[in-house]
């Protein structure tokens, strides 16, 4: 999915799941989250050369629609709202229909 806007003040872990499952309009749904942090530090000559903390963020959304089932996936541009959680929530639930119209 991805926004063109600069990603901001991201929703959390929890916050994503709870939107993506209130936006849901299918038969049912699994909102999966994942969430990495990690830290590195660079030595050289008995001294700290480098260090910083890089931080991930992803998530996947399953919709069921009958037997079919869709899935779409969004990263932390899509974790900045409610509505750009919603809209990964979308996608997902186009998926499954179309799944299911396919038989």
């Amino acid at each position: 999915m991805g926004s063109s806007s600069a990603v901001g003040v991201l929703l959390t872990p929890e916050q994503i799941v709870e939107a993506g499952l209130a936006a849901v309009r299918a038969d049912a749904a699994v909102v999966i989250v994942r969430s990495v942090s990690t830290a590195n530090v660079r030595w050289a000559n008995n001294t700290v050369t480098t260090n910083g903390v890089a931080a991930t963020l992803s998530f996947t959304v399953v919709a069921m629609a009958g037997r079919a089932a869709g899935s779409a996936s969004g990263s932390a541009a899509d974790a900045s709202s409610a509505s750009a959680v919603a809209e990964v929530v979308r996608a997902a639930e186009a998926a499954a229909r179309a799944s299911a119209a396919a038989g």
